[in-house]
């Protein structure tokens, strides 16, 4: 019961609420023409003129407000003669439009507002049913009466009595508008009855029975119609097939009433059942979106279950035999599947559990998932720039995937703005095919990757450190715009690992990231005292400030958020890379033609490639750009990457002999100054 009241009491603060911007034009109408109200109300009780008088400045445009409940007070307070009610009955067109032109003449006012009806739960009949409401509208000596049928099931008490005050002030609204004329007929207030009022007051309730008569039959013609278009079923009751003609009757005449344009329609009515069309074409449209966005969700788990089942499980045989040397083994199966597979990441405590691999670029992984098939989920990835070696890490390898608003992939990763968060979960365990590593998180900030949203981190390009400098440098610049700190002690020849997704706190047109930052476990290390507090002061992108009115600190408005020495020089071979909309992209792709496009290796088994390595120096003139610097390796030491930008094609898998492997064997193309011993030292 309690809940059947609340439901009701919000669909009255609903209307209640629609009722503002009407009553505001309605208020502004009147004041600018010098005009006032008066409004006699029975099944409304004073709702209406409520709902007048709620707004500031009502008291210089509403006069009288009278609740008439019963005949005795329609008579004695409006002048309504008894024998007009005996006659027609109180709710009927022609007691609206005298208790309108009464109230309007006893309060002098300029127009007169007349409410009568059923509102229920009871007091309806056969021939008046709940929800049967008159409303009359006197102006000068003219009179306008509406006719209200809310007799659906689904109506209660409160949902009629509040329909039929919107249905009141847009009646005054058209006519303040001049939107009305053709609506009133002329009609002369007087309590004595004389032989023309008699003649107008049957005129009213003729024009009333025609027009129900006439929505009667029209109703009757739609379900003949639809009947018609019906397979008959001659062994159905006839009593059975009543109730569908019903349910079909309401049905066409709720979507004509509230949906569909209808002739008769007035402009505004067309207007508005248009209006309700259109935003019911892009509710339906943008649930398609959402409904379609949290399927793929839904299906991306399903496929990120079934790659770590097939991780977690122990490896066949023939696997085994497909893995390349100092593989370990668990990644054996990953890599039957997708030769790019280089490594798993897992933080405990969170739901970031999932592959992750690399390939010739930025872009390849970003909206295809493991299996290599088109999906806007896509896959962690590491920067094809970072080396992923037995032993041998870049100075900091950066792992990028998508923040999916179903919790996927690293949605996650925005809960450790929160020092508690941290503290509940400060490692990550991130595994490369060749080695198992546990990283402490010492470091989480955001950052913009615009230039027109303020000056740039282009924390995406510290891959490799120059020298010590440059390494203090960029621990420092974490470490100012960490969002927690922490007792987390770092030194130079720590190996980092920085996880980076969108963040969407600065707003969903905003490019912006949310970055971890962590460093290798060293041997031995004992993690149980790290823990972190709130940083009470971060240095947080421009953006942020403007966000929420707070003024940046002092210390950060002059400083500069890039390295003071050439780090896309020659003393550091990597290229330049920035961000944009939700992805890493190259300033330029390695270009292919000279050789061959890189070819994917997933789970073909007639694709295999070599590991890759970046150059020490820069590459022979006609080698690709990403040319590898590593030593020769042989087919059978097959991994995701070719010794050069070319992937080799065989027949059949590859025979381990590294015996017999030679530089000519791999093909690398023009070796003059890059000699044999020099990639040797190299490895």
């Amino acid at each position: 019961m309690k809940n059947k009241e609340n439901k009701e009491n919000k669909k009255t603060k609903n209307h209640e609420s629609t009722h503002v911007e009407l009553v505001d034009e309605i208020l502004r109408t009147l004041l600018i023409t010098s005009r006032k109200v008066a409004t006699a109300e029975s099944c409304t009780a004073g709702l209406f003129s409520g709902a007048l008088t709620e707004t500031k400045g009502a008291s210089g445009v509403f006069d009288m407000g009278l609740s008439c409940y019963s005949n005795q007070s329609k008579n004695k307070l409006l002048g309504v003669p008894m024998e007009i009610i005996d006659e027609y009955g109180a709710v009927s067109p022609t007691v609206a439009a005298m208790m309108a032109a009464g109230v309007r003449e006893k309060a002098v006012a300029d127009i007169g507002i007349g409410i009568t009806g059923i509102a229920g739960p009871d007091g309806g009949t056969e021939e008046k049913p709940v929800g049967t409401i008159y409303i009359g509208l006197s102006v000068e000596n003219k009179i306008w009466v509406e006719k209200l049928s809310l007799t659906d099931k689904s109506e209660t008490r409160e949902t009629i009595r509040g329909k039929t005050v919107d249905t009141a002030l847009k009646m005054l609204k058209s006519y303040l508008a001049g939107e009305a004329e053709n609506q009133f007929d002329i009609f002369e207030y007087s309590t004595e009855m004389t032989p023309e009022k008699l003649a107008i007051f049957e005129q009213l309730k003729t024009e009333q029975e025609e027009t129900d008569r006439l929505e009667t039959e029209q109703e009757e013609n739609e379900m003949n119609t639809l009947n018609e278009k019906l397979p008959e079923n001659e062994n159905t009751d006839a009593n059975i097939n009543d109730q569908p003609k019903n349910i079909f009757t309401r049905f066409f005449t709720v979507l004509r009433n509230f949906f569909i344009p209808w002739k008769g329609d007035g402009a505004l009515e067309i207007v508005r059942k248009c209006m309700i069309i259109g935003a019911l074409i892009v509710f339906t449209v943008s649930a398609i979106y959402v409904a379609g966005y949290y399927l793929k969700g839904i299906e991306g788990d399903k496929m990120i279950q079934d790659i770590a089942e097939t991780y977690y499980r122990e490896p066949t045989s023939e696997e085994l035999a497909g893995l390349p040397d100092k593989y370990l083994d668990k990644f054996a199966s990953l890599y039957a599947i997708n030769k790019d597979i280089k490594g798993w990441i897992n933080i405990p405590g969170t739901s970031v559990d999932y592959p992750v691999v690399q390939y010739y670029d930025n872009n390849h992984y970003l909206r295809r998932d493991f299996n290599g098939d088109e999906n806007e989920l896509g896959v962690p990835y590491i920067d094809f720039r970072n080396e992923i070696e037995k032993d041998e890490f870049s100075t900091n390898t950066i792992i990028y995937s998508h923040n999916i608003r179903t919790g996927q992939f690293f949605a996650q990763l925005t809960n450790y703005k929160e020092a508690k968060y941290y503290n509940e979960n400060p490692t990550i365990t991130f595994d490369t095919i060749y080695n198992e590593n546990e990283w402490v998180i010492f470091g989480v900030f955001m950052a913009t990757v615009d230039e027109k949203d303020g000056p740039v981190f282009k924390y995406h390009n510290f891959v490799n450190k120059v020298n010590d400098e440059h390494f203090e440098w960029y621990i420092d610049q974490v470490q100012k715009r960490s969002i927690i700190n922490t007792n987390v002690d770092i030194n130079v020849d720590d190996k980092l690992l920085t996880l980076s997704t969108c963040d969407y706190d600065l707003g969903k047109d905003i490019n912006a990231r949310f970055v971890v930052v962590a460093r290798m476990r060293r041997p031995g290390e004992n993690l149980y005292d790290i823990e972190a507090t709130a940083n009470p002061k971060p240095w947080y992108p421009n953006l942020w400030y403007d966000k929420y009115g707070i003024e940046m600190p002092e210390e950060f408005r002059n400083l500069d958020p890039n390295f003071d020495g050439d780090v896309d020089g020659i003393d550091n071979p990597n290229p330049g890379y920035d961000l944009n909309d939700d992805h890493i992209t190259p300033f330029s792709v390695p270009d292919y033609s000279e050789t061959n496009p890189p070819i994917p290796t997933y789970s073909n088994p007639t694709y295999y490639s070599t590991p890759t390595a970046r150059p020490s120096t820069p590459p022979p003139s006609k080698a690709p750009p990403s040319e590898p610097e590593s030593k020769p390796s042989t087919p059978s030491k097959a991994s995701s990457r070719p010794p050069s930008s070319k992937p080799q094609i065989i027949s059949e898998p590859p025979i381990s002999e590294p015996e017999e492997t030679s530089v000519e064997e791999i093909e690398i193309s023009e070796p003059d100054e890059t000699s044999v011993e020099e990639v040797e030292v190299n490895d």
